[in-house]
């Protein structure tokens, strides 16, 4: 069976998703997450009853209550459209207890135990998403210190932490301010985020009058995360075209004349840097050099008799590139090769 290659302008259809709401105790992030379409809850902290604004609830003794019958599990939540692992980070240290009472030598290789949990979690996960189900984890909040910041991150432990944020579509950290509940998806130096849909941080509403509220924003993040590709097909021609553009240019003009059009529109730093190396090449190519003066190229013999003379020093073997300084907009010299 041949494999079939997506290509990178061709559209991935998300259909379901896996994400993460993480945060201090009270901030809501329970009946956030109730909020989703048609959702059932793996309460394994025993605190569901606590939300507001809980839907159907499955309690969640040890991990052999699922593994011990999985067809009948999977039966149980047959109807949902979501589900909800409350707390993830209580889930995964059932899952380690299981796992070593059933292989004690897992409890002696830490190594092992990991590469065993990361396994079985991630087909538990793929089988829920397989029988058509969004998942929601959900996480307190540690707070450590990094580099003098206090940097708030979900309380998952070890390894396991790592599992779970690959794992993720989106991570968005719920907190209080000013007493009013906001959800930022978008990573600070004071929390961890994931973010590719670029949600800008919401203001959360009461839920007794939007208690569809998260339902809408999963629609949204499957559209953003879809639209990524037509995204990419458009950033993918744009680059295809400029790097004929510079493969064009045969004078020091033309090359002026295309870098200034590229500099002028401004384009996300992603395309300016896929198209250094064609310019790094069409200057060599043509025998041109920037004067830093006049932020123009000029070609090396000109800019040589006009150049004033001075005072020799040692260099090494590289060649000091020009850039354009992406904050001043000029072109600038650094280390590297030149390039723009």
């Amino acid at each position: 069976m041949s494999l079939k290659i997506i290509k990178s302008n061709e559209e991935i259809k998300i259909n379901k998703v896996v994400g993460l709401l993480y945060g201090f105790p009270g901030a809501g992030k329970t009946s956030t997450a109730n909020t989703t379409s048609n959702p059932v809850t793996l309460d394994f902290d025993k605190g569901a009853h606590r939300s507001a604004f809980r839907k159907d609830v499955i309690r969640i003794e040890k991990w052999e209550d699922i593994q011990s019958n999985l067809k009948d599990f999977h039966k149980s939540i047959e109807g949902y459209d979501t589900v909800i692992v409350d707390t993830v980070s209580t889930c995964m240290a059932d899952m380690v207890e299981y796992l070593i009472r059933n292989n004690p030598k897992l409890g002696r290789n830490k190594l092992q135990l990991f590469g065993e949990l990361k396994d079985s979690f991630g087909r538990f996960v793929q089988t829920l998403k397989s029988s058509g189900k969004d998942v929601i984890f959900v996480a307190q909040v540690k707070e450590k210190e990094e580099n003098g910041v206090s940097v708030k991150r979900p309380d998952i432990v070890g390894g396991s932490y790592d599992i779970i944020t690959s794992l993720c579509d989106f991570i968005g950290y719920q907190y209080y301010k000013d007493k009013v509940r906001e959800l930022d998806f978008d990573p600070t130096e004071e929390y961890i985020g994931k973010n590719p849909m670029n949600f800008d941080k919401a203001d959360l509403p009461n839920y007794a009058t939007e208690p569809d509220y998260f339902s809408r924003r999963i629609v949204e993040i499957k559209e953003r995360l879809g639209n990524i590709s037509q995204e990419q097909k458009e950033a993918t021609d744009t680059v295809k075209n400029l790097i004929l553009e510079i493969r064009s240019v045969k004078t020091v003009e033309d090359l002026n004349n295309v870098v200034n059009e590229i500099k002028n529109s401004n384009y996300p730093k992603s395309i300016i840097a896929q198209v250094r190396e064609s310019i790094s090449i069409k200057m060599k190519e043509i025998g041109a050099v920037l004067n830093k003066e006049t932020n123009n190229y000029e070609l090396l013999d000109n800019h040589q008799s006009t150049a004033e003379p001075k005072e020799s020093k040692p260099r090494n073997n590289k060649s000091e590139p020009e850039v354009i300084n992406q904050q001043e907009g000029e072109l600038v010299k650094e280390t590297g090769g030149p390039f723009f």
